[in-house]
């Protein structure tokens, strides 16, 4: 895993500064922001082993900065991420902030404490009223200050937002938890401070003993995103990715060509065709007669070869792509190398780091559900 851990993210824009201590100003804020990126990697997941969850890059983003972006707009200042064995890689994933006003503390979970426990070991280092806790593995774009303003109104102990079968993946009739909780701070004081507590398992079925109101906030459709495995990886991107080429104005740095959004750096072969939503990054290279059919991502610094094909799939960064090779709802990671003519479908192929050489390792075929449609 240390490959994993060294991952380049020079090209993300990151949120921080981080902090080993509260920085809040006196008093404390309201609301605190807590973020359980502490995940157990999932052996028969082939992107859960290059790397941590947390840590996949979301249209270029790790998917912990979008819970950091959500709170912070929503104008919470302080953020305490909770992790475990990543806490290094999440810290440096989120160094170098444009977000000075934000403070950000880390905590290890050495021990598994449980996302109750998590949020207990927050309140007690700050004064806030209210804790929002959101995984570390959602992409929350909720009306944040709906939901609070929900809470506060229903006096509940906790607040849990909802989200339909539909939107979770679920093949059921009944709404799953979003991974978006708002918890009043007097509840966590009867956490122990030791030992693994749960929120599911542990916390709710306590407010129910105790008479405490624990209430049910139903979101929209696509208002949470999960990230857990490689399909869902995959679905997240396809749908910010959609999001992000209807956008007008385009952002900046790009150009619009059809329905692909270019770089300015990034240099496209005159007879190469790009089709349906195709996100071309920084320093991407695109040969002669090549063919990219979208939702597709080609990550910062890439080489595709001439006449090469690639379709519905997710390009890390520093990846080559050789001449007529075909690449088909996969994802590459950074430094992966698919060899001229070769075919790689529904996979992950893993690459030997962005400065070092190596070939790609093929790690496993998507077979869950469909990946695409």
């Amino acid at each position: 895993m240390e490959e994993a851990r060294a991952r380049d993210t020079s090209r993300l824009h990151v949120l921080g500064p981080s902090s080993n201590g509260c920085k809040c100003p006196a008093g404390g804020p309201a609301i605190r922001g807590v973020i359980l990126a502490g995940v157990h990697r999932w052996a028969e997941d082939p992107l859960d082993r290059v790397l941590a969850r947390p840590l996949w890059p979301v249209m270029a983003r790790p998917v912990v900065q979008y819970a950091l972006d959500w709170l912070t707009g929503a104008g919470i200042s302080c953020v305490t991420v909770c992790g475990n064995g990543d806490t290094d890689a999440l810290r440096t994933a989120v160094t170098g902030s444009t977000v000075p006003a934000c403070s950000i503390q880390f905590s290890e979970d050495r021990i598994p404490r449980g996302p109750a426990g998590c949020a207990r070991d927050a309140a007690v280092t700050c004064t806030a009223s209210a804790l929002v806790l959101a995984y570390g593995t959602v992409i929350p774009r909720l009306d944040l200050a709906a939901m609070l303003a929900a809470h506060e109104h229903s006096g509940a102990a906790m607040t849990v937002a909802l989200r339909g079968p539909a939107d979770s993946g679920s093949n059921g009739t009944a709404p799953t938890p979003a991974g978006v909780y708002v918890i009043s701070r007097r509840v966590l004081e009867d956490v122990s401070s030791h030992g693994y507590h749960d929120l599911k398992e542990s916390l709710i079925p306590s407010l129910h003993h105790r008479g405490e109101r624990v209430t049910a906030h139903p979101v929209p459709a696509g208002s949470v995103i999960p990230v857990y495995d490689t399909a869902s990886y995959l679905r997240a991107n396809r749908q910010l990715l959609h999001d992000l080429v209807a956008a007008d104005p385009v952002a900046c740095g790009f150009r619009r060509s059809g329905d692909a959004l270019v770089a300015a750096s990034a240099h496209v072969a005159p007879d190469a065709r790009l089709l349906g939503p195709v996100l071309v990054s920084g320093g991407v290279r695109v040969g002669a007669g090549a063919l990219i059919v979208g939702p597709a991502i080609i990550g910062a610094d890439c080489t595709v070869g001439s006449d090469a094909v690639i379709t519905r799939s997710v390009i890390w960064n520093h990846v080559r792509v050789a001449d007529r090779a075909v690449v088909d709802g996969c994802v590459l990671t950074d430094a992966a190398e698919v060899e001229s003519a070769a075919i790689a479908r529904r996979a992950v192929w893993r690459g030997g780091g962005p400065r070092r050489r190596g070939g790609s390792i093929r790690l496993g075929r998507i077979t869950r559900r469909r990946v695409l449609t």
